[in-house]
């Protein structure tokens, strides 16, 4: 345990044996750097009280603020106020390992910020959109080690929002809806989309619905449906021209008994290869195929050590070719 680390500050931690280096870590503490640490006791503190507070702090001239979420409950919407420039929502972990719950929660930006980030919280939208923008603008949205639940979207973009990046990195997110993971309608602005190191479990429809030109990349992420049914992963429009990058990738699971397409639609301006990727016998492809994805011939109870439980961890002795790992890296 360190303790007297300051928020948000890239740290090296160094182990030596003697004057041996024996190994090195690279590693960045949760929050915004310099920036006022609001702590939430949440019992008894609603999701507008902290708009309120944090409206107040802005017309003092805020510009960086660190809301510390104790372990607990919370409902409601939480908007971003004009004047806030960074913002970071922090969670912590209870003495079950648990993190910090928040309860059919919402976020929104009154009209533009820099960096939104999420670390380490346990989320959910009660099947609604949980981060929905508008005509705002923002710089990057990232999630960082959070669990994410029950959204039609997690992140929703339309009416010509503006921003840099939406990001998810050691995420965990399940039971979507319709609007997709991730929903970007025409007009937005958003050059980058990432999700690396992450579980997906539960999806219905699709992962992405995306109307504009945009990079996606995927790496390292474990997909995983049982008894949600996708028809296809990509909604995309063929004239926006955007890139999908997908590496290193578990598609599993028999997906409610739904045939899979990689696209709802044929795409002559869109290329999708799922080379270096890797998918379970019991998920059928469609007519629109993943294409160059390698099978491994094993269902997901043959791949996983108990995937109806969601314990993702690749069985011993199933392994895959190359690097012999793949997908989320939780499960190596």
């Amino acid at each position: 345990t360190f303790e007297g680390l300051d928020m948000g500050v890239p740290y090296i931690a160094q182990i030596f044996y003697n004057e041996v280096l024996r190994g090195t870590l690279n590693t960045k503490t949760s929050g915004s750097s310099g920036s006022l640490i609001f702590n939430i006791n949440i019992p008894g503190i609603t999701a507008e009280d902290i708009s309120t507070a944090l409206a107040g702090h802005a017309a003092e001239g805020t510009k960086k603020v660190t809301v510390n979420f104790a372990s607990g409950n919370m409902e409601g919407t939480i908007t971003i106020p004009t004047g806030i420039q960074d913002i970071s929502f922090v969670g912590s972990e209870n003495a079950n390992g648990k993190l910090s719950q928040l309860n059919k929660v919402y976020f929104a930006i009154e009209s533009e910020v820099n960096d939104v980030n999420f670390e380490y919280l346990s989320m959910n939208s009660d099947g609604g959109f949980m981060f929905q923008v508008g005509a705002q603008k923002f710089h990057d949205i990232t999630f960082e080690g959070c669990e994410v639940k029950q959204v039609n979207s997690a992140v929703r973009l339309h009416s010509g929002a503006e921003g840099n990046s939406v990001n998810f990195n050691n995420c965990w997110v399940s039971n979507t809806g319709g609007w997709s993971f991730l929903n970007v309608g025409s007009g937005c602005t958003i050059p980058a989309i990432n999700v690396t190191n992450s579980t997906l479990t539960e999806f219905n429809t699709r992962i992405a619905d995306i109307r504009v030109k945009t990079d996606i990349k995927f790496k390292n992420v474990t997909l995983v449906n049982i008894a949600e049914k996708m028809t296809h992963l990509w909604l995309l429009d063929n004239n926006s021209k955007p890139t999908v990058t997908i590496e290193n990738c578990i598609f599993a699971g028999p997906n409610g008994g739904q045939k899979l397409h990689s696209t709802n639609g044929n795409y002559s301006n869109v290329t999708i290869s799922y080379g270096g990727s890797y998918k379970t016998n019991d998920l059928i492809e469609d007519s629109r195929p993943l294409d160059d994805i390698t099978v491994v011939n094993l269902d997901i109870y043959g791949l996983f050590v108990d995937p109806a439980n969601g314990d993702f961890h690749i069985k011993q002795g199933a392994g895959f070719a190359g690097t012999g790992v793949a997908g989320d890296p939780r499960w190596f």
